[in-house]
């Protein structure tokens, strides 16, 4: 295997990292990325890989070596992705996988067909170009990556979107770049997932306001954000400063404002939040409030299932994947649930790892553990009972008058 920095290797195109990672449970992005690794965060070790160019090694999160300079760093899906780039895996943290079954090198030589285009082909003509059935492509997808390929095929199509706004490029212009058949779709944030208008992403996203006003909890300081459209972040942490960095991470280009004390929507979120740390853990799911959520369609979908799991109620990534149709997308889950910006109201504490143990929630174990236990939660659920709680937190309901939630597809 060739160990010359990724600018110099030949992709296989996992060369895309950040669009799988995106897709493959909508990793939050670069800065994000970058964070957990300057931080050490071992509870992200499988999460994703870096590699350093300067040295063509590949890491884990919470590699014990010297931390590498910003520059020199890209980040990949998964072990294979970061070998097809050209890296080389560090002795010290062991970052190696499995060998590759054939559902993943059917989905490696499908990302490769779709880079060597310059158009997104459609499901249908990626099967084609790789000679499988499209039920058998489905399939692998769903299983490796956790998304249909008609939704990574979308999602590739945004991302390009939006890269091309980046660039310089008018609207019109990079609607067909992306491959987009026209604008009508593109407007108002919908097939683009910008979770805003184009112009205004094209200018960086000048002109969304994100709220914000920091609490005392039981388990630290609450920070509560709100933007036009709801609630968009809930975080936990001991120190006011951590908790500005990450909204500055996750809302980079907005204007971020200290909300006034009266600031109505943020205190009627308060009031829900501190009520169920601190009396009743049902109030986090009995409320009226509108949330504001973000992301690709399969989180979405996981997000929807963790709103439906009532107070005292566990599942696990296993079972939550097999409910919603994708046995083999438990990691994409588990992303799904890190990534998850609004704490509490969407209830990610509530899903655990088959195998026992908590796993890596983002505002610590201990934290973790201490809303299950107020909540009198089974901490170590069977099988059935974790695929009982998923079926139920997926299966359709009729429909019923609650509060708004503006769910937005985003690739990234």
């Amino acid at each position: 295997m060739a160990s010359d920095p990724i600018e110099r290797s030949v992709p296989v195109d996992l060369a895309a990292p950040a669009d799988v990672l995106a897709l493959a449970g909508d990793q939050v992005g670069d800065d994000r990325l970058w964070r957990i690794v300057a931080d050490r965060d071992r509870r992200f070790a499988d999460a994703f890989r870096l590699g350093v160019i300067t040295t063509g090694i590949y890491c884990r999160p919470g590699c014990p070596a010297r931390l590498p300079n910003r520059e020199n760093v890209r980040f990949y899906p998964d072990a294979h992705a970061a070998e097809a780039a050209g890296f080389r895996a560090c002795k010290r943290c062991a970052p190696e996988a499995q060998a590759l079954g054939p559902e993943q090198k059917l989905v490696l030589s499908a990302m490769g067909a779709i880079d060597r285009r310059e158009e997104v082909p459609g499901a249908t003509e990626l099967a084609s170009l790789l000679g499988v059935e499209t039920r058998r492509l489905a399939r692998a997808f769903g299983r490796v990556l956790g998304v249909a390929p008609a939704e990574m095929l979308r999602g590739l199509k945004r991302r390009r979107f939006r890269a091309a706004l980046k660039a310089g490029e008018s609207v019109t212009e990079a609607v067909y770049t992306a491959g987009f058949g026209g604008p009508a779709r593109v407007y108002d944030g919908g097939a683009a997932g910008l979770g805003m208008a184009p112009g205004r992403f094209a200018a960086g996203g000048a002109g969304e306001v994100v709220s914000w006003r920091i609490f005392d909890c039981p388990h630290g300081r609450l920070l509560i954000a709100a933007t036009e459209r709801g609630i968009a972040m809930i975080a936990i942490d001991p120190d006011d400063a951590a908790l500005l960095r990450g909204l500055a991470v996750d809302f980079p280009a907005a204007l971020r404002v200290e909300a006034a004390a009266d600031h109505p929507l943020i205190g009627r979120a308060a009031e829900v939040v501190l009520d169920g740390l601190t009396r009743d853990a049902a109030r986090l799911d009995d409320h009226s409030l509108p949330l504001d959520l973000r992301a690709g369609a399969f989180t979405l979908r996981v997000w929807e299932a963790l709103r439906r799991l009532p107070a005292g109620t566990v599942t696990t990534y296993g079972a939550l994947a097999r409910a919603l149709g994708n046995p083999g997308a438990a990691r994409a889950v588990g992303r799904a649930c890190a990534t998850n910006k609004i704490s509490l109201l969407v209830p990610c504490h509530r899903v655990l790892p088959e195998q026992g143990g908590f796993a890596g929630y983002r505002w610590g174990e201990r934290v973790k553990r201490a809303l299950l236990e107020a909540e009198h939660a089974e901490i170590h659920p069977d099988r059935a009972t974790a695929d009982a709680a998923a079926r139920a937190a997926t299966e359709p309901r009729e429909e019923v008058a609650e509060a708004p939630v503006r769910m937005r597809r985003r690739s990234s």
